[in-house]
């Protein structure tokens, strides 16, 4: 019987860990995904086309007035989109926290929710890969070849200018 007592002392105190990681996971996820939601996502091996850094390399890239107005329009409708869709995503995490800090966490509860929160952050995931093939449609063949030589030259893509 005190083996039996220690087992579930053990397993009520990893559900807590479990809790408090989830819990940790879902702040440092949401302060990565505010800090980066402009800036594009990984493809190919190369942090591509980052809306926020075309234009600040307009100039470089000879971008037209007509295009730094659409890639403007783009990148607020993106961040929009992403801060929308990042609400099912805390709330996936906070039902999942919840049941995990439940006296007696449901299994499939816990399945739902942690599927939940992984398909809100791939639609987030979606919505920034959408916002780059649209960004890309409007460069011409000349501005992406300089993107993905720069991309090629810095090891991952145009670097951020100083303020």
């Amino acid at each position: 019987m005190k083996i039996l007592a220690c087992f579930v002392i053990v397993a009520l105190a990893s559900v807590g860990s479990l809790a408090a990681q989830a819990h940790q996971h879902q702040e440092q996820e949401h302060a990565r995904q505010m800090e980066h939601q402009d800036q594009g996502v990984r493809m190919g091996g190369m942090h591509s086309f980052q809306l926020s850094m075309l234009l600040e390399h307009h100039d470089e890239l000879e971008l037209t007035d007509d295009q730094v107005a659409q890639l403007t329009a783009l990148e607020e409708a993106t961040k929009q989109a992403v801060d929308e869709a990042h609400q099912p995503a805390q709330a996936a995490m906070q039902n999942l926290h919840n049941e995990l800090m439940s006296e007696n966490p449901n299994p499939e509860s816990v399945r739902t929710f942690f599927t939940a929160h992984h398909t809100a952050m791939g639609n987030m995931q979606w919505i920034q890969l959408e916002s780059v093939l649209e960004a890309m449609a409007l460069l011409t063949p000349e501005q992406l070849a300089t993107i993905k030589k720069a991309v090629q030259e810095h090891g991952g893509g145009m670097q951020h200018r100083e303020r």
